[in-house]
């Protein structure tokens, strides 16, 4: 990023008091990774389509946990967007999937299910969750513990994929990890 730009847009997240990160505003017992490492989402505008895609996953994979574990869910799928190897909008990363020896494997394993009976209270806070990481305005603090993940699996749960990967953390009932 240009310096003068830099600049500007760190004028700007002080003035709003958001994106603290991109300035150097936060400080941490341990210091975060350099900031190449966080990519940080900035869409060009938040659709309502993305939205409601977040919020579908942050319900459907950690809807009981606490706020720190259903941030760290959806900036798994942020950190997806903003890697090549991933599609490269929200709904994208959340729809993923392949057809394996004819079987459908999904990324996000809701998106493969029926849907099920919500609980709106917990919908709700989901889609509040969702609005407030796609204009990142979500809490800081959690970019120290995720970093980079681009993987998670509910705690009870051994995939094979884990043992190719790096364990960045555990939140609540989640491990996530990011590549070697």
């Amino acid at each position: 990023m240009g310096h003068s730009l830099r600049k500007i847009l760190c004028g700007l997240v002080l003035l709003l008091g958001s994106m603290g990160i991109l300035c150097g505003e936060i400080h941490h017992a341990t210091p975060p990774p350099p900031f190449e490492s966080h990519p940080i989402f900035i869409p060009q505008k938040i659709n309502t389509r993305d939205v409601q895609c977040l919020t579908r996953a942050i319900y459907y994979e950690a809807g009981r946990e606490s706020v720190a574990g259903k941030e760290a869910v959806a900036l798994v799928i942020v950190n997806r967007v903003v890697n090549q190897r991933y599609p490269n909008s929200v709904c994208g990363v959340i729809t993923q999937s392949f057809v394996i020896n004819e079987k459908r494997i999904c990324q996000f394993s809701f998106h493969c299910e029926p849907t099920r009976k919500v609980n709106f209270k917990i919908w709700h806070e989901s889609h509040d969750l969702a609005k407030r990481v796609l204009t990142n305005t979500f809490s800081r603090a959690i970019l120290s513990q995720v970093g980079d993940a681009k993987f998670f699996h509910a705690s009870y749960v051994h995939p094979s994929w884990a043992n190719h990967k790096k364990r960045v953390v555990q939140i609540d009932h989640h491990i996530f990890y990011r590549d070697e």
